[in-house]
């Protein structure tokens, strides 16, 4: 049943319940004139080790132990909305919000405060009155209600008393055993377990445990309840210790719901939770042992065991907090500021195109008296941006005028940026560098202010570590800035009123696969307004997104904006933004380099470099004081950008930038991702959130492999190496090729299956191509360098082999291509993939024009005539591929031509060249 659907049970069982209680109380209270021998008699202990003190302590024990697994399913417990541990405190942490969670507001449940004392007060008496009553009338104390029930002469008195205490059952156990119990198990294996299951699985222990066993006898119960409070008393007392002491209150609460996030700990188990629970438990279960056989004889441990929930509470509290801050502290999992779920810019992207567009009408503002109109009517600025024969022109646009924030830290209201050190609004920063003109250990003297900043005039120093600095500079005096606004706004107006629309499909498609952007940072800044973003990523955005129109069914029967004007703006503002640099320079650069028509772009790749070293980007951010979300934003960008440079440098034939004695970086791990699977969208066309992530890891992995293929093989070290090994070159390359291959053969065994190139769920678009193509672009590279080598000196036995290993590939390269669908065609590709297949026909011509016989000769120049005749053909599907058959046909245009001379000429191809390139 749906949690809504309960309210009429409850609204019932609180109409019909209280007054059968207040009845039965006033009831025994006046037959037994007062209270009877159990309230008003001489108190008599039965037990033969407790004293008086100790019994009080028992029975205020017994009656924690009752109401602390309710009371944290109040609303006002919101504070236990963590995790210390998936495993341990998922339990209760669930249970304060298995009702608490559905309330409209947090003050919608705050009278609970006062009328739970009323309630839990006459619940407890009426009992008590009521055994004492039977004592006076029937001559013995009888405390099991139904007993009593039936010894009252009316039947309509049975009927309706029975009738209320069954509902209150059924009311308690959903509230306090089925629902908690069914939201607990579902939520750890909801792909198994839902509600319903869950229901059946408690159902079916109930009967099992036969919990009539232990309330059959007093005794029982109340060591069943202090039994149940030695429990939970310890995992309260981690919780609120996780949350109040060392988490000091701030959570990101995305993160709670994210596998492989800051709070998954040592594989989804906080062992120090456990520690801390045993250390609580452990004293108390001699005392336990002794409430059920009270003659077993375990000295004066039962002492503590009569206050076991305030005991084990405190315990705990206090043993995890010294552990997490002394013994074995939880760096990873804490956050300076606490992250909310966003609530104003999330609903932006689910409006509808026409929904946006008058959102964004409402919120125009006009300034009559600033702006400067021509006769037309028509603001001068917008007609000096507007290209007149574009259809962006034509068409009329409303965008947002809000102003965007000065200074985030000083923002009111929730925000991830607050603490911010790569993406400042009005600020940009660089690194200080061990050898520039500010000396570190001068640095030391300087006093930090509450923000770790130092002020140096117009610029600031923030220390984001013991040894490393960053410099804090204005934007204002910086190239074009004060143009910044209007090329914002002219971005906007190309694409509006589609904005929202655009960054759902770079979300859904791009995203998932290339995650170099925080989806959450990005979405805050949008909800407020577009002009908080740097103008090249804005455009790179949009951009990006484009390329999918037809995939979004909001915009596909609707005219597309002019690429073309996005591109000019996106790469004049990229030079602008160059001189303040920010991560979001660096976003850009990246995000413009995968157009699927981009052809070079060595030179920016260049520049990004250098901005990411200005940025601090080579370095280990992992400590840094700057917030959890961004330290992931750095490492994932800074592994993007040794990408880029790793395959520019193998597709356009130049020494790489990043060298691996300047990089720092640690690897990314799964939390440093922000999504997890629940973000996913499930419309048509999207692809797998967290397929996307296992393959931006494996792809990081592939690239530094390939690093150590250029380095090895291809470096001016390595080329000097290999032209001076004379006789015996062939066997010097292999010996520098055997490890990597190796290396290379582990990855590819060990590849997850989630990634494998026939893995593709139904209506979802897989990005796992371009991983394939640049695992076979590494081999070929490998085996180009192996093949030219290869000579007529060369030893037959080894030039058969190693021919017959790069035919292989050959054989293997082509067939990937053959293999691939329309849901990896239409899918988002790395950049250096149009090269990356050209080269796999450039690897087919060396093969051909290196043949030994005329057989072998005949069989590559087939295979390239087919792959080319593929290529052109697949390209009409996916723009991408056009460019790469036009890079193909570029660079084997000589050998085509030599091909059909030497067919004029009755000649062909056989032994044409060996290595060294000799004819």
């Amino acid at each position: 049943m749906p949690i809504e659907k309960l309210r009429l049970l409850f609204l019932v069982k609180a109409v019909i319940v209280p007054p059968t209680f207040l009845a039965l109380f006033l009831w025994a209270v006046v037959v037994t004139k007062g209270g009877g021998p159990l309230v008003t008699g001489k108190v008599e202990l039965t037990s033969t080790y407790m004293n008086t003190a100790y019994s009080a302590l028992t029975g205020l024990n017994v009656i924690i132990g009752l109401f602390s697994s309710m009371a944290v399913n109040m609303p006002v417990s919101h504070c236990l909305e963590t995790s210390t541990s998936r495993k341990l405190s998922v339990a209760l942490a669930d249970a304060a919000k298995d009702f608490g969670r559905f309330s409209k507001n947090r003050l919608s449940g705050y009278h609970q405060f006062f009328a739970l004392p009323l309630v839990g007060t006459l619940g407890a008496l009426t009992p008590i009155f009521v055994t004492s009553a039977h004592s006076y009338i029937w001559g013995e104390f009888q405390w099991y209600m139904p007993a009593v029930i039936s010894q009252f002469d009316s039947r309509a008195a049975k009927f309706f008393t029975a009738f209320s205490f069954m509902l209150a059952t059924i009311g308690n156990q959903i509230a306090a055993g089925t629902y908690p119990f069914s939201n607990d198990v579902s939520g750890l294996y909801p792909k198994y377990i839902n509600i319903f299951r869950a229901t059946l699985v408690i159902s079916i222990f109930c009967v099992v445990s036969t919990p009539w066993n232990i309330i059959k006898n007093a005794a029982g119960l109340l060591a069943f309840l202090s039994g149940y409070s030695c429990l939970m008393g310890p995992m309260a007392g981690v919780i609120v210790s996780d949350y109040y002491l060392v988490k000091k209150r701030k959570l990101d609460v995305h993160e709670l719901y994210k596998d492989h996030g800051i709070y998954w700990y040592n594989n989804g188990w906080n062992w120090r939770a456990y520690a801390a629970f045993l250390i609580g438990v452990a004293p108390l279960i001699p005392g336990f042992a002794k409430s059920i056989e009270p003659t077993l004889d375990v000295g004066g441990a039962w002492k503590i065991y009569t206050f076991a929930w305030i005991y084990g509470f405190f315990m705990c509290l206090g043993s995890y907090y010294l552990i997490c801050t002394y013994v074995s502290p939880i760096t990873s999992s804490l956050v300076e500021e606490a992250v909310y779920p966003p609530h104003r810019w999330d609903p932006i992207l689910t409006d509808s195109s026409e929904d946006f567009e008058e959102k964004e009408k409402d919120s125009v503002i006009t300034h009559e008296k600033e702006r400067k109109y021509n006769g037309s009517g028509e603001d001068v600025e917008l007609v000096k941006r507007r290209s007149p024969d574009t259809e962006s022109s034509r068409r009329p646009s409303f965008i947002r005028t809000d102003s965007a924030i000065d200074d985030y830290a000083n923002f009111k209201g929730p925000s991830l940026l607050k603490k911010t050190l790569g993406l400042q609004n009005r600020r940009h920063s660089r690194y200080i560098g061990p050898t520039t003109e500010y000396e570190a250990s001068l640095l030391d003297l300087y006093l930090c202010d509450e923000k770790g900043e130092i002020s140096m005039g117009h610029s600031t120093l923030r220390k984001v570590t013991e040894f490393e600095t960053f410099q804090l500079l204005p934007d204002e005096a910086t190239q074009r800035h004060q143009e910044e606004l209007s090329d914002l706004d002219a971005i906007e107006e190309i694409v509006a009123p589609h904005g929202s629309a655009l960054i759902n499909l770079y979300f859904r498609i791009v995203h998932p696969s290339f995650p170099i952007i925080h989806k959450k940072v990005y979405l805050e800044k949008y909800g407020r307004t577009h002009r908080e973003f740097s103008p090249p990523l804005l455009a790179a955005v949009y951009i990006m997104a484009l390329n999918w129109w037809s995939y979004s069914s909001d915009l596909a029967q609707l005219p597309k904006p002019n690429v073309s004007d996005l591109e000019t703006i996106a790469f004049r503002t990229l030079s602008d933004v160059m001189h303040r640099p920010k991560l979001s320079t660096v976003q850009a650069g990246l995000l413009l380099f995968q157009r699927p028509m981009d052809k070079y772009s060595w030179a920016l790749t260049a520049q990004l470099v250098a901005i990411g070293q200005d940025l601090g980007l080579h370095l280990d951010c992992s400590n840094w004081k700057i917030p959890h979300w961004e330290r992931g934003l750095r490492k994932r960008l800074a592994w993007a950008l040794f990408m880029q440079d790793t395959w520019a440098s193998l597709i356009y034939g130049r020494p790489p930038h990043i060298s691996r004695t300047n990089w720092a970086v640690k690897p990314v791990t799964y939390a440093d991702f922000p999504e997890s699977a629940a973000d996913e969208d499930e419309e048509d066309g999207s692809t797998e959130v967290e397929k996307g992530r296992t393959l931006f890891i494996q792809m990081i992995a592939l690239t530094e492999m390939s690093k150590e293929v250029l380095e090895s093989m291809y470096s001016q070290q390595a080329e000097l190496e290999i032209r001076g090994a004379g006789a015996d070159v062939a066997k010097v390359v292999l010996e520098m090729a055997k490890p990597i291959q190796l290396k290379l053969k582990s990855w590819y065994v060990a590849l997850p299956e989630c990634l494998h190139l026939d893995n593709i769920k139904p209506r979802k678009l897989s990005s796992t191509g371009y991983l394939h193509l640049a695992y076979l672009t590494t081999e070929i590279t490998l085996h180009r360098r192996i093949v030219r080598t290869l000579s007529s000196d060369t030893d037959p036995v080894i030039r058969e082999v190693c021919r017959s290993a790069a035919k292989g590939r050959l054989i293997s390269a082509i067939d990937f291509f053959n293999r691939l669908k329309p849901e990896h065609l239409q899918s988002f590709w790395y950049f250096a993939s149009k090269v990356d297949f050209a080269l796999i026909g450039t690897y087919n011509s060396l093969l051909w024009v290196t043949s030994q016989t005329k057989d072998e000769a005949d069989f590559y120049r087939r295979q390239l005539q087919e792959y080319r005749w593929a290529l052109r053909v697949s390209s009409k599907g996916a723009d991408f591929l056009e460019v790469a058959s036009s890079i193909l046909d570029r660079s084997i245009g000589v050998l085509m031509k030599a091909a059909s001379n030497n067919d004029a000429e009755g000649e062909n191809m056989v032994g044409l060249r060996d290595s060294g390139g000799r004819r």
